[in-house]
């Protein structure tokens, strides 16, 4: 993921990741704990998603609005 050219692929990557985790946070499936911590970070990641793309949308059109210059 250290070389990923593209944004869109540094974001497959850590979203690939983030599965990973979250099946590992919740695998006891009897644990009160475990199902709290996977939803928690599930929504965690929602929220950082959300950031990125709001990033991402202001990062594109701030280089639109250079290139109309």
């Amino acid at each position: 993921m250290a070389s990923a050219q593209e944004l869109l692929t540094a974001f497959i990557g850590l979203e690939m990741s983030s599965i990973s985790s979250y099946i590992l946070a919740g695998y006891r499936r009897d644990s009160l704990k475990s199902s709290e911590s996977s939803l928690k970070y599930f929504l965690l990641d929602l929220s950082l998603r959300d950031f990125f793309f709001t990033g991402l949308h202001w990062y594109t059109e701030q280089r639109e609005l250079q290139t109309w210059r």
